[in-house]
């Protein structure tokens, strides 16, 4: 499995985190030696932020995370496990 190294993050980026293994979405807002800072993308008034070891964030790298049942004929899918799938895209009903 690849692990993300604390040199390969930005303050900025935007990221995804592994929190109690489901996938979130974040921007980094700081980086400490072996800690992370990232604010969660949520729908709440005031911002959630929490500091995280680098090897729980994947660089969002341009896709967005979706539930399942949400996804729809056309939409690409992309693994999240660390290693590169390559891009599937749905097939229709």
């Amino acid at each position: 499995m690849h692990h993300t190294r604390r040199d390969d993050l930005h303050i900025g980026q935007v990221v995804h985190v592994n929190a109690r293994s489901a996938w979130r979405p974040a921007t980094i807002v700081s980086i400490a030696h072996g800690r992370v800072g990232v604010a969660y993308h949520t729908d709440l008034p005031l911002p959630l932020a929490r500091s995280v070891a680098p090897w729980v964030i994947r660089p969002a790298a341009g896709t967005r995370l979706q539930p399942v049942d949400r996804l729809r004929h056309g939409d690409e899918v992309v693994g999240f496990d660390g290693a590169n799938h390559g891009r599937h895209r749905l097939a229709g009903p």
